[in-house]
């Protein structure tokens, strides 16, 4: 079965599911929420352009995104901030 370059979609679709969570939030009124889902959709984005350019050195700063975001996020839904 040939690569069809499959992660590299998923992980745009994956940016769309953020970018719509958060606009979500922003109507919502909850800014918390929308600046941790926007920065999870710029880590996950920022993380599959290398797939189609060669940017390697973007890969550590979209790694600390997106480590920022999912922690961040953790800690909202678990009520802790």
């Amino acid at each position: 079965m040939p690569f069809l370059r499959l992660p590299s979609l998923y992980g745009f679709v994956a940016v769309l599911i953020f970018v719509i969570m958060t606009y979500k939030s922003v109507q919502d009124s909850n800014t918390t929420e929308a600046a941790l889902w926007a920065i999870t959709a710029v880590a996950y984005f920022l993380r599959n352009i290398p797939k189609f350019f060669i940017f390697g050195f973007i890969n550590v700063f979209a790694f600390l995104l997106l480590v920022v975001g999912t922690v961040g996020l953790i800690l909202v839904y678990t009520d802790i901030i």
